[in-house]
């Protein structure tokens, strides 16, 4: 993959956006994009995911009332409700995604979309 080519994925997740939750992306040998997000504190059923075109939608919803005590002493960890937001390029419109929570890391593959060839016979 050349590095032009992941520049559209670089822009999404530019200085400019909010930085929580703190994410990365990298790209396999197979032009796959891994996005990894730290998610402690938020389960499966907090999470969503959702593919729109060309964009991947991550949403992270924390009900504080269900799952803190009623009182603390002192807090220092903050959990709250984000969207992340990442542009992808055409060739991974209609992929294939899979995704995971495992150790408090939301482990998410998009697998790129193979062109059908056009095989033209002549004569």
């Amino acid at each position: 993959m050349y590095e032009r080519d992941l520049e559209w994925l670089t822009e999404s997740l530019s200085e400019k956006t909010n930085r929580y939750p703190l994410t990365d992306l990298s790209v396999t040998e197979n032009e796959d994009i891994l996005i990894d997000i730290a998610v402690a504190g938020f389960g499966e059923e907090d999470l969503d995911i959702e593919m729109i075109s060309d964009t991947i939608v991550i949403t992270g919803t924390y009900n504080q009332e269900a799952k803190e005590p009623a009182e603390y002493i002192r807090k220092f960890i903050s959990i709250s409700n984000f969207e992340r937001v990442i542009q992808l390029n055409r060739n991974y419109v209609d992929s294939k995604v899979t995704a995971q929570v495992v150790n408090g890391v939301l482990n998410i593959k998009i697998e790129k979309k193979e062109k059908p060839r056009k095989i033209i016979k002549i004569g």
